[in-house]
């Protein structure tokens, strides 16, 4: 007996949706189904995180490189992540409680990835990387946290 799962996943999927809304239950491929929506929540976490470990990183470059082109293409990269950042924000709010646990854990890996930025462009100076402070106000750009809550400043 083949498993639709491991043999064609899109049409395993197209499969379990149509059992959901036809509320054929029992016929659910659960322990397959609970591992994806799992998969899916993982997924939607890493890309938060991605999008604050890319921010901190352009943040840091920004301030070790002077520049105005650079200093352009950085705010350029900032930009475009934080928008990026703020959609996922807003499509999973209960994951604000987490941001700043967040940026926390990911300053660590920014600061490897723009060492090795650095290093690549022939900067000296990934040394001074821990010393740049980098604020939730800073990833959030127009928006900040307050405790708990991403709040708009207007």
């Amino acid at each position: 007996m083949t498993n639709l799962y491991d043999d064609d996943f899109y049409r395993w999927l197209q499969q379990q949706a149509q059992l959901l809304c036809e509320r054929r239950f029992s016929e659910l491929d659960l322990d397959n189904l609970v591992e994806e929506i799992q998969s899916l929540a993982r997924a939607e976490v890493r890309t938060i995180e991605d999008a604050i470990c890319s921010i901190i990183k352009y943040r840091l470059l920004k301030a070790l490189m002077p520049e105005a082109r650079q200093r352009w293409c950085w705010d350029s990269r900032i930009s475009e992540h934080q928008s990026t950042l703020l959609t996922w924000i807003e499509s999973s709010p209960s994951l604000k409680p987490r941001l700043l646990e967040m940026c926390k854990e990911e300053r660590e890996y920014a600061e490897r990835q723009a060492a090795d930025e650095l290093q690549r462009l022939g900067y000296a100076g990934d040394e001074m990387l821990k010393q740049i402070t980098v604020s939730a106000r800073d990833v959030f750009g127009g928006w900040y946290i307050d405790g708990l809550e991403v709040l708009n400043e207007e």
